[in-house]
């Protein structure tokens, strides 16, 4: 069985893994909790994520035994991060696959305008899924983070471990990217 030091600098100290766990969930259980309800705004999904978090550090607690602090913090929170993306994707799936079941499903008061606006709009989001699929893994995640997480720019880039400027500007080049490849005004909009 292997042992940590609890103190780094002095070494002095050796921690099991089981105690070395409960020290980290007990430092950071709450913060990952109180991330995962504010993106969901429901505690028993939050309390879910939460625990898939805290699974895979108990996974990897030997690689976590031998980072510092502060990594220790920014692994979690990059595995809490991945994880409500995941937990997005998941939910968009769901959403298409319902919808794929109901095709062509339209309430009977709908106008023709109505039907071609949707139409369109569905075109639009199908091509803008497509085209954020083709952006570098570093630029999805930075626009998944803030649109689908609803993460500011600030937690991006506590996350990202980048000063939220660099993260502001990212997204602004995303974002006008994507307008280029859509075909839309990028003087319109946001």
């Amino acid at each position: 069985m292997f042992k940590f030091p609890a103190d780094k600098e002095k070494g002095v100290i050796l921690m099991e893994p089981a105690d070395l766990f409960y020290d980290i969930y007990q430092q950071h259980h709450q913060v990952i909790y109180s991330f995962f309800l504010a993106k969901t705004s429901d505690e028993k999904l939050a309390e879910d994520l939460m625990q898939d978090v805290f699974l895979r550090a108990w996974q990897n607690i030997k690689r976590l035994g031998e980072s510092s602090l502060s990594r220790q913090k920014s692994w979690l929170y990059k595995v809490a991060r991945n994880r409500l993306i995941d937990h997005y994707r998941h939910q968009d799936v769901v959403k298409k696959n319902i919808q794929q079941l109901n095709p062509g499903e339209i309430l009977p008061d709908s106008s023709q305008e109505e039907i071609s606006q949707q139409v369109l709009t569905d075109n639009l989001l199908k091509k803008l899924d497509q085209e954020i699929a083709r952006l570098p893994e570093a630029e999805r995640t930075i626009i998944h983070l803030n649109i689908i997480g609803e993460l500011s720019s600030r937690e991006i880039g506590e996350m990202l471990e980048m000063p939220a400027g660099t993260v502001r500007y990212k997204l602004h080049q995303i974002r006008r990217k994507l307008k280029d490849k859509l075909g839309l005004d990028s003087s319109s909009g946001r």
